[in-house]
């Protein structure tokens, strides 16, 4: 494959990831990519495997899933945000991607959108990521500090990398020291300041206490699920988005399992720029 044609088109996506809340013809994008609009369909289906309007339909209908699944955004409110024209036609789309209805999708709770993650991102993927255990009915305890901040459901897949460095850097200052092993967690919930903005705890600890550190919170996390999936990886990387991205493909793809959107736990163990990652999800 023609590494121009590559360059253009991960641009390309990268672009659709940052307009799906509007209009997005074949035309525009053919103007947007340089090609016709038949070259282009051809090149980025021999790349993706998918055609730019079933990319398209299936990146809204992630979207439409993060909706469902942490905000309180009606129905309604969804197909308008991703430019469909009516609830039906949203509702129609819907059924034919995830097998049932908004509603249904809603009620379950569980993100299994293992078809329409964003290719861009796979592309970013630094490391082989290993399914190493299932568990079941499991606890925590760690030491640490809460901090808290919102997204826009649209922008939920999207690196939180620089506000979670920002608060590890603030949770090792008050440590004193940065620690070689700690844990990060971070819980969903809807906004109640707005119908699309997702509230994110994170947490930021270690498994023990340390001596002499006053004003950690102690949080106990009971991982109480029917099964609960953890994925490792090791390498010299900064931002851990992307593999926790891939593991989150894992469990939805090879396992037939999705993600039960509550919670999500990280594990951080560095040996200079060497580090080795765990991540933690529950699925059903």
């Amino acid at each position: 494959m023609n590494v121009n044609y590559l360059i253009h088109v991960h641009a390309l996506l990268q672009w659709i990831e940052d307009h799906l809340s509007e209009e997005l013809t074949i035309e525009l994008l053919s103007q947007k990519s340089g090609y016709s609009s038949s070259y282009l369909q051809k090149i980025f289906k021999d790349i993706t495997g998918d055609s730019l309007s079933k990319y398209v339909r299936g990146r809204r209908m992630f979207k439409a899933g993060v909706f469902l699944c942490f905000t309180r955004a009606n129905i309604g409110y969804i197909s308008e945000v991703l430019k469909f024209n009516s609830i039906s036609a949203f509702s129609r789309s819907f059924k034919n991607t995830f097998g049932v209805s908004p509603q249904d999708f809603r009620r379950k709770g569980v993100l299994n959108v293992s078809n329409t993650i964003a290719k861009a991102e796979v592309f970013k993927i630094p490391c082989e990521i290993k399914t190493i255990s299932m568990i079941d009915n499991a606890s925590i305890r760690l030491y640490g500090q809460y901090f808290n901040y919102s997204v826009d459901a649209i922008d939920f897949d999207k690196p939180h990398f620089n506000q979670r460095k920002r608060f590890r850097k603030k949770f090792f200052q008050h440590l004193g020291y940065t620690p070689e092993h700690y844990y990060a967690t971070s819980q969903y919930s809807p906004s109640w300041r707005s119908e699309r903005e997702i509230d994110i705890k994170y947490f930021v600890g270690l498994a023990e206490q340390p001596d002499g550190i006053a004003g950690l919170e102690n949080a106990e996390f009971c991982l109480h699920s029917n099964k609960i999936a953890c994925f490792y990886a090791e390498g010299m990387f900064v931002n851990p988005f992307y593999i926790a991205l891939s593991a989150s493909m894992k469990s939805m793809s090879e396992l037939f399992t999705g993600w039960n959107c509550n919670w999500d736990l990280e594990c951080f163990l560095t040996h200079n720029r060497f580090t080795e990652y765990r991540y933690i999800i529950p699925v059903s």
